[in-house]
């Protein structure tokens, strides 16, 4: 992500190992948070997702379930992925940044 996101900092939690701690100061201090979402994740998913928008944060969403049920996830996030983010990802930055964040972001792949 840092080669996509130069001049950003971020944090890569992986719940499945890690567990998420709202309280952790990477998650307090984020204007964004992405999420990644395979279909057996999609509750919690969409669970941390709305907990993270009540704290005032933009989500968003991707990933195979994503990809798959667009709509759905955007019940839950500012912005979704369809397809892989990479060449996305500097775009929907420079969105972000600009206010202008599109609803859906979709490699042309697809």
């Amino acid at each position: 992500m840092a080669a996509l996101a130069p001049g950003y900092s971020y944090k890569i939690i992986d719940e499945n190992i890690d567990g998420v701690d709202l309280e952790l100061e990477e998650i307090k201090e984020a204007d964004l948070i992405g999420i990644t979402v395979m279909t057996a994740q999609t509750p919690r998913a969409y669970e941390l997702a709305d907990r993270f928008r009540r704290m005032g944060k933009t989500v968003i969403m991707g990933g195979m379930h994503v990809s798959a049920m667009p709509e759905e996830a955007l019940e839950h996030s500012d912005a979704v992925v369809v397809g892989e983010a990479e060449g996305l990802w500097p775009k929907l930055l420079e969105d972000y940044e600009e206010g202008k964040l599109k609803k859906i972001y979709k490699t042309k792949e697809l």
